[in-house]
């Protein structure tokens, strides 16, 4: 048993994985390369690799240990969103050190009946654990059975993303007591009950409630989804009419300084903006399956539109060219209004333009998103891209690494050509003969 429920298998009887972060003090190694203390692990879902996470919980070198909610098919270079393969539970991460007074001072059995009582407060089900993690709390709500993965269609939307809906409304639900809206997604890391939290003078993360409720995914969307499912097919229904006739109504009109701008040798506005908005679908992607989550949609958005005023300077047609953009991203009906102050802004020859550092702060990006990103990654991230793209440049061109270079060196070097004995001479003799010849030669530098 894992947590109280049994540990999902695939068909074939072969394990499942977590996904295992440790975090330890950096150090410099033995051949001077610093080590940041953030180690990723692949561990077999089965009875041995739970005993082996509970021997890394257990660790004092550790200063934190974190697992994955989801289980994953393989082992994966990062431990992303893709490869998760089910999901046993519901979660949200609660910052009430942060929001809630007098949290720090409450008894574990305090701490626990205040959260099961705003969540009973907030119409949600009873919460199955709630795990006290140093300082703060996270509550799961377990699956009867585990939601797997697996689409019909390769298209289609994963499974999975009917978690991140459902994290998403427990979250809304308990924001007032500090649910973090950053912890929904579904490839997401919480810490290991057991484990020590050293950012909280090493205090146990450990159970402090445990009803032994589980709940099927009907009836967490039952109760916690605002929406039935007729008035979801009515949206998606009515939504698809829409986009057709929007299609059917636009005629297509050639941009011929867009298409110019597009064949301009180097950086351009345009080639920025877009690079921005590839940027910030591959986040939808990441976070959301491809479709922008409630609470987040404006900021996606606004952030189309600035970049798309980058190279777009008339304002009466800015909202139309950026909706070009957004639609496959975002539902909002008000996004004409919502972002009206961007077309002002426009006519008044001015617009928003907000730096790379910025961009990241809104979207709120994280170590595993930044990696993935072009535009939005980190300034180090993008000069290992470079030192990378040079590299292989100069490969492409035959030019050759060092250790190729110094090995083909030393495979031609006399040493190993030996060329006294195919003049059956000695070595000394041979040295000896070349220098007696360079002797004989007029020497340059004098003349």
């Amino acid at each position: 048993m894992w947590n109280g429920i049994k540990i999902p298998q695939k068909n074939d009887g072969t394990a499942l994985f977590w996904s295992i972060l440790t975090v330890e003090d950096g150090r410099e190694m033995p051949d001077g390369r610093w080590f940041h203390g953030k180690l990723r692990h692949w561990v077999e879902a089965s009875q041995e690799g739970l005993s082996r996470v509970q021997k890394m919980a257990e660790n004092s070198q550790f200063k934190a240990v974190y697992f994955s909610q989801g289980l994953y098919w393989k082992p994966g270079k990062i431990a992303g969103k893709a490869g998760i393969a089910c999901l046993p539970w519901c979660w949200v991460d609660l910052d009430c050190h942060n929001h809630v007074e007098g949290w720090s001072s409450m008894s574990f059995d305090e701490q626990a009946s205040f959260v099961a009582g705003e969540c009973m407060g907030a119409g949600l089900p009873l919460p199955s654990q709630i795990i006290s993690s140093g300082r703060g709390a996270y509550a799961v709500w377990k699956l009867t059975e585990p939601l797997w993965n697996v689409s019909k269609r390769k298209s289609a939307r994963k499974p999975a993303s009917v978690i991140e809906a459902l994290n998403s409304q427990i979250q809304r639900k308990l924001a007032h007591i500090g649910a973090d809206a950053r912890c929904t997604e579904y490839g997401r890391i919480l810490r290991v009950p057991g484990s020590r939290n050293w950012g909280a003078y090493g205090a146990i993360v450990q159970t402090i409630w445990d009803s032994g409720m589980t709940y099927s995914v009907g009836d967490l969307k039952a109760s916690l989804m605002p929406w039935t499912p007729e008035e979801v097919r009515q949206y998606k229904a009515s939504k698809k009419a829409r986009l057709s006739a929007r299609k059917r109504r636009s005629a297509p009109v050639v941009d011929i300084v867009a298409e110019r701008d597009k064949r301009t040798a180097g950086f351009t506005q345009r080639k920025h903006a877009h690079r921005i908005i590839e940027d910030l679908r591959t986040l939808a992607d990441l976070r959301w399956s491809g479709r922008v989550d409630e609470g987040f949609r404006d900021m996606f958005g606004h952030l189309i539109v600035s970049a798309v005023a980058r190279y777009h300077k008339n304002s009466s047609t800015l909202l139309a060219e950026a909706r070009k953009y957004a639609d496959d991203l975002i539902d909002d009906e008000d996004f004409e209004s919502h972002n009206s102050t961007s077309v002002k802004l426009l006519e008044a020859g001015k617009g928003y333009a907000y730096s790379i550092q910025t961009m990241r702060k809104l979207l709120k990006v994280t170590p595993y998103e930044s990696p993935r990103l072009f535009v939005l990654s980190s300034e180090e991230e993008k000069a290992a891209r470079q030192v990378k793209s040079k590299e292989a440049k100069r490969r492409a061109k035959g030019v050759l690494d060092r250790a190729s270079y110094d090995a083909k060196r030393s495979s031609e070097s006399l040493k190993a050509t030996r060329p006294w004995e195919a003049l059956g001479v000695s070595r000394a003799t041979y040295y000896r003969q070349i220098k007696a010849h360079e002797a004989t030669q007029p020497n340059r530098k004098r003349a």
